[in-house]
């Protein structure tokens, strides 16, 4: 029976030298997700205010017939909040963890489409107003005989049939990652409002491709105070954020001026 003990002791012994390494090892520098936040629920809550404003030129062409002086200006404000009538209306996310990020998630059947709006992501409104005009005047070296009449009226307005207000569709997603917490906006403006009303922001803004989306908002909150908050059942977060962008650049060869300034809140409450 003695014999029999020490064989198996060592057949143990055998095995568990011979079990490849590979089996155990980990990469280096790769991170290992955790599986204690790894598709758990939140909700989130999001308030937000955006104001853009733009001036076009003026510009002045001169072709030996006609000078056309090309100028114009809008403005652009955005509202966004789930809260309605007073009710702090929470949308539901889905956390992923991946190691090294974090990301708060509407479910992919959620999402806001055109002309449908996400599940707990009250409409946003969108108020934009805009104008290009060209002015047409004679230029000094006009021929009459040769040059062609002046434009009537001689100020042509650019389409601006789609500006006004609308209700757009909108969601809000946060990825957390390098120290920086990131909403990222997407909204659905109506192709009136896109096509028909002039409209420039800086271009560092971040519109993600649309009118009314954000995706270069960010504050700075270490990684690991998001996950040991929202580790714990029930845990809240809430963050402030503020940023503004101005550009001069010229666009099409004409001095253009933008601004854009937002102010935003984001608060996240661990579900299940």
């Amino acid at each position: 029976m003695r014999g029999l003990v020490i064989l198996a002791l060592s057949l143990v012994a055998i095995l568990v030298i011979a079990a490849p390494t590979s089996a155990i090892r980990v990469p280096p520098h790769v991170p290992i997700p955790s599986a204690g936040l790894n598709q758990k629920h939140a909700t989130l809550q999001f308030t937000g205010h955006f104001t853009t404003k733009w001036s076009l030129g003026p510009r002045m062409d001169d072709d030996t017939c006609q000078i056309d002086t090309r100028h114009g200006s809008g403005t652009q404000t955005i509202d966004y909040s789930t809260t309605h009538f007073g009710h702090d209306n929470r949308a539901n996310v889905v956390i992923t963890d991946s190691g090294g990020n974090l990301a708060f998630q509407v479910p992919v059947a959620d999402r806001a489409k055109p002309n449908r709006p996400a599940p707990g992501f009250r409409t946003g409104q969108i108020n934009q107003q805009g104008a290009v005009e060209d002015d047409f005047t004679p230029s000094p070296s006009r021929d009459p005989f040769g040059c062609p009449p002046l434009p009537d009226p001689p100020e042509q307005l650019t389409d601006d049939s789609g500006c006004g207000g609308e209700k757009v569709p909108w969601d809000v997603q946060v990825i957390v990652q390098g120290g920086k917490f990131k909403p990222m906006v997407s909204a659905f403006p109506s192709n009136d409002l896109v096509a028909h009303c002039p409209f420039y922001a800086p271009p560092d803004v971040g519109s993600g491709g649309g009118i009314g989306s954000f995706t270069n908002l960010s504050e700075a909150v270490p990684l690991s105070h998001v996950r040991s908050i929202m580790e714990k059942r029930n845990g809240k977060l809430i963050v402030h954020g503020s940023q503004s962008w101005h550009s001069d650049a010229p666009v099409g060869g004409i001095d253009l001026s933008t601004t854009t300034r937002a102010t935003w809140k984001v608060t996240l409450i661990r579900a299940r």
